[in-house]
């Protein structure tokens, strides 16, 4: 068994002004002005597939979670990106025992495991959790985890909890489309997230002493509990993406995405037919 890695990464982040940007619509109405141009860049998933660089191609740290068998191939496109400069990461983070395991193989890059801030924080979160008996979107566990690395101010940007008519602001194509596809092409997956928990930790984050959350954008009407972030002095500016990619890489080392997308296929019908088996042999 795989021990959890310690909390000493060689990263730190570099203001206590943080930005946690995920893919919702809400992205494209991104206010730069509002968003503080040296604050703590953090995104999530597959944020290089915007068409924009709406928040620079800085990320200073990069929250992960989802399939892990589309995992490897998420880490070379990513790994791909950073080495042809097309943004620049500092650290990752992920909740997932099985995808920090790989991506501790193939990204060189600085592991932060997610974290609380106190022992409050933990208690607190991880109750809502068990009495909601779900996963936190990636989204909201990048703003758990930026609270617990300091932060003294979170702005959203693009965390719409999946209550916009589109999912991504982004377009999608080929495996990535096929994959968004299976889930749904908006509202959650219910299966393992819960809209009233990533509410609930959000409004919990909100009314603690320690941090403000704001919103970056008006169009962000899940949040709307939230304030604006305040317009600032040194607003980020937007900057225009030369080629915009839609899709993951095709390999992985030896293996190609359609092979990784038929094997995982595979794996969830033995579970189904074992899971069926068993109900059928239960007294």
């Amino acid at each position: 068994m795989q021990s959890r890695p310690e909390r000493t990464a060689p990263w730190t982040p570099p203001s206590k002004r943080f930005v946690v940007a995920g893919s919702g619509p809400s992205l494209l109405a991104l206010d730069p002005a509002r968003i503080d141009a040296e604050s703590t860049i953090v995104r999530v998933n597959n944020f290089f597939f915007e068409e924009t660089y709406h928040l620079g191609r800085r990320a200073d740290l990069v929250q992960v979670g989802g399939d892990r068998w589309i995992f490897p191939f998420y880490a070379a496109t990513l790994k791909k990106l950073v080495a042809e400069g097309t943004y620049s990461v500092g650290a990752w983070s992920c909740h997932q025992r099985h995808v920090i395991a790989r991506g501790q193989r193939a990204l060189d890059l600085p592991f932060m495991p997610l974290g609380y801030r106190d022992a409050a924080a933990e208690k607190a979160i991880t109750g809502l959790i068990e009495a909601h008996d779900k996963t936190p979107t990636t989204g909201i566990l990048a703003i758990i985890n930026a609270h617990a690395l300091g932060a003294e101010t979170i702005t959203l940007a693009g965390i719409d909890l999946y209550a916009a008519p589109d999912r991504y602001a982004h377009r999608l194509e080929g495996h990535s489309a096929a994959l968004v596809q299976q889930i749904g092409t908006a509202g959650y997956n219910l299966k393992f997230h819960d809209p009233e928990l990533d509410l609930a930790i959000l409004r919990y984050l909100a009314d603690r002493a320690d941090v403000e959350l704001y919103r970056s954008a008006p169009e962000a009407v899940a949040l709307d509990f939230l304030p604006l972030a305040p317009v600032s002095a040194s607003g980020l500016k937007a900057e225009p993406k030369r080629d915009a990619l839609n899709d993951w890489v095709g390999w992985a080392g030896l293996w190609p995405i359609g092979a990784m997308r038929l094997a995982r296929r595979t794996n969830e019908f033995q579970r189904a037919v074992r899971k069926s088996l068993f109900k059928k042999g239960a007294p």
